[in-house]
């Protein structure tokens, strides 16, 4: 699927994320913007059946009480199941149209950021993207495009002197 299939996909699972598709389509354009930044169209993420997509804690180094929930995508499916230092067979690999795993990344709270692995056959080196930035992109997007109000006498305030 290429960036725009992808987003009509979106547009129409909109209901089971409980979102209007207007809103998906709001935003579109800054999920194709992150995405033309990345190589792939699509990439493989760890879930499981229970739980949806596996996160992953990462703690700092200097400052161990800093900790982030990130998701991993992958290129290749042979990265993705080489990730598990000890596979665990209810973990499997899926793949996930790049739009739509930024899609998630937004909408889902507890997920810091996702690390995107463009190299096959590299998991250390990878693309982070982070929710907060996402989100502040989102907003200046809105900002600009935000619909003017016409020029029109009858969209005057009524106490207008």
């Amino acid at each position: 699927m290429n960036l725009d299939q992808q987003i009509l996909a979106l547009i129409d699972k909109a209901q089971l994320y409980g979102v209007p598709p207007e809103w998906i389509t709001q935003i579109a354009p800054v999920l194709i913007e992150y995405a033309t930044g990345l190589q792939h169209l699509e990439y493989y993420i760890l879930q499981s059946p229970e739980s949806g997509w596996l996160l992953t804690t990462l703690s700092n180094r200097a400052e161990p009480d800093v900790q982030k929930k990130v998701i991993h995508a992958f290129s290749t499916l042979e990265d993705a199941k080489g990730f598990q230092l000890v596979p665990e067979p209810q973990i499997v690999a899926q793949r996930e149209p790049v739009t739509h795993i930024l899609f998630e990344t937004v909408g889902r709270e507890v997920i810091d950021s996702t690390i995107f692995f463009d190299t096959p056959g590299n998991r250390t080196t990878g693309y982070e993207i982070f929710r907060v930035n996402l989100i502040e992109r989102i907003k200046e997007h809105q900002q600009i495009h935000r619909p003017s109000p016409k020029s029109n006498p009858r969209n005057l305030p009524p106490d207008i002197a």
